[in-house]
């Protein structure tokens, strides 16, 4: 694709740029919806983070997550830029929430499961595991996010020390 068309079919380099964080967190979204998909939600949310910290471990590139590197890199000085971080982050935090509830429809979690919280605290381990710029999270992650130890009180948010 020559710049022309490039500029004809996006505008600006930074419109381009928002429009692959939009694309990337579709994707997010959809790989999360799909690995929860079918399974019961503890199994579900360890075959996800396991393919995530495998992904970023063993990953080509290591470049870590578009959504947070365009947050710590752009959002605080560009707001188109913020408000995509914030719609992206809530996609993503709205797929975590129906697998969940759906997982409480099924008895899979307790009738008063807040899974508004829960899904906020998976959103936040998948933040934590996925790191920024290249660097997996620290080492706790996997261990918080896809230790068979964790699952399925994962499912409640808790803290866990840091090595």
């Amino acid at each position: 694709m020559n710049r022309s068309s490039l500029y004809a079919a996006f505008g600006a380099k930074r419109d381009l740029y928002l429009h692959a964080q939009a694309r990337y967190a579709e994707g997010s979204a959809a790989r999360i919806a799909a690995a929860l998909q079918g399974r019961r939600i503890d199994q579900g949310l360890k075959h996800f983070f396991d393919a995530l910290i495998d992904s970023i471990v063993a990953g080509p590139g290591r470049r870590g997550c578009f959504i947070g590197n365009c947050a710590a890199e752009m959002a605080r000085l560009d707001r188109r830029a913020a408000a995509c971080v914030r719609k992206s982050l809530a996609r993503i935090e709205s797929t975590f929430r129906a697998a969940l509830e759906e997982a409480r429809a099924r008895g899979e979690l307790p009738d008063d499961a807040d899974t508004g919280a829960l899904a906020l605290s998976h959103l936040r381990c998948a933040g934590l595991a996925a790191g920024r710029q290249g660097q997996p999270g620290p080492p706790c992650a996997r261990r918080y996010c896809s230790s068979d130890a964790a699952l399925p009180e994962t499912l409640m948010p808790r803290r866990l020390p840091c090595p």
